[in-house]
């Protein structure tokens, strides 16, 4: 719900929507090839890749990084 707060920029909402359909396009990885590509299983490097096109990463993550208190304070 805190998502959907007034003080939320509309650009987290979409980063954070984007970022959930980054995990059906790039699924997870199994644990034995995760290991043996010394990769993350859910946020590995395909992921990252595609959530990096986000247009508004940059802006979304700042914004996040400097409001997390008023975020976590909401939940």
């Amino acid at each position: 719900p805190v998502l959907g707060a007034e003080f939320v920029p509309d650009c987290v909402l979409d980063m954070v929507v984007y970022h959930e359909m980054c995990h059906l396009a790039a699924p997870p990885l199994g644990r034995a090839e995760a290991k043996r590509a010394r990769e993350h299983r859910i946020h590995h490097s395909r992921f990252r890749a595609l959530e990096k096109r986000f247009p508004a990463l940059d802006r979304a993550n700042a914004w996040v990084d400097d409001h997390m208190h008023l975020l976590l304070s909401h939940a």
